[in-house]
């Protein structure tokens, strides 16, 4: 049986994005950034009361995601739409135009949004059983082995993505059996791989973050011109970032199939 190596992944990812480099910047730059820093420009932030309650901030929250919800939907289907893109560009090892594989990731596109919400539903019932049970230890545990948990349930379904996309799977049930086929024996060092990919991720995107918001107030002072700032450096460093886990995904699969980078992807008929 074949032995995940998570040092090999970010290879190959890494590689994958220097080859693609100006096309990922193109596309990322239409379906993950201008999405995510549109929502930043048109959507207004709540204003929450220092030391308010959890029911008054429930109060505040609860009007702000009613109006915002068709925004941020818009935003997902769009980003979407980006990543199933990726997959198809990566996978097929260079054999792919940019619109060849903007009409495939268009036609996985309902099977990959199905996929993603069965995917999301079954590790949020993880993390909340997860954090429910620890929290009764220490909140703090609870939260870090729910987060933990998670990455080791999505580490059995990370490969369904690219089985959508590069296989035309069209049932999403399928395509995270055949996921959890392929993980089979190595889901345990592919959640590991993903925690400290999603922790890594997690600190270094709230530091520069942080950074950047700083040096904005202190050039800009305080306001929305300084809120503009930092939101279009916190939505590059995301574009940036899932492009990457796009990159990664393909790679797993690749490694998962035995197929090498030439191989991985079906051509078009």
């Amino acid at each position: 049986m074949m032995k995940f190596d998570g040092n090999l992944v970010w290879k190959q990812a890494t590689a994958t994005m220097a080859v693609h480099r100006d096309l990922v910047l193109a596309l990322a730059g239409v379906f993950f950034f201008l999405p995510s820093f549109a929502l930043i420009m048109l959507i207004k932030q709540p204003q929450m009361a220092p030391g308010g309650t959890p029911e008054q901030m429930m109060k505040v929250l609860e009007p702000f995601f009613a109006s915002a919800a068709p925004w941020f939907l818009l935003a997902s289907i769009i980003q979407s739409v980006g990543q199933v893109t990726l997959l198809q560009l990566f996978g097929s090892a260079g054999r792919s135009t940019v619109g060849q594989a903007l009409r495939a990731g268009l036609s996985a596109l309902p099977t990959y949004i199905a996929m993603q919400l069965i995917t999301g539903f079954l590790m949020t019932m993880v993390l909340f059983l997860v954090v429910g049970i620890a929290s009764l230890i220490s909140p703090v545990l609870g939260v870090a082995l729910g987060i933990y948990a998670a990455c080791q349930a999505f580490g059995r379904f990370v490969a369904g993505g690219a089985v959508v996309v590069l296989e035309r799977e069209k049932n999403p049930f399928a395509a995270l059996l055949e996921a959890v086929a392929l993980s089979r024996g190595n889901g345990f060092r592919i959640g590991n791989f993903l925690f400290l990919l999603a922790t890594a991720t997690f600190f270094l995107l709230m530091v520069l973050t942080f950074l950047v918001g700083i040096a904005a107030a202190l050039a800009l002072g305080e306001g929305r011109t300084a809120d503009i700032v930092a939101g279009f450096f916190s939505s590059v460093a995301t574009a940036v970032a899932v492009s990457y886990f796009a990159a990664i995904i393909v790679a797993i699969y690749r490694q998962l199939r035995g197929n090498s980078p030439e191989q991985a992807g079906r051509p078009f008929d």
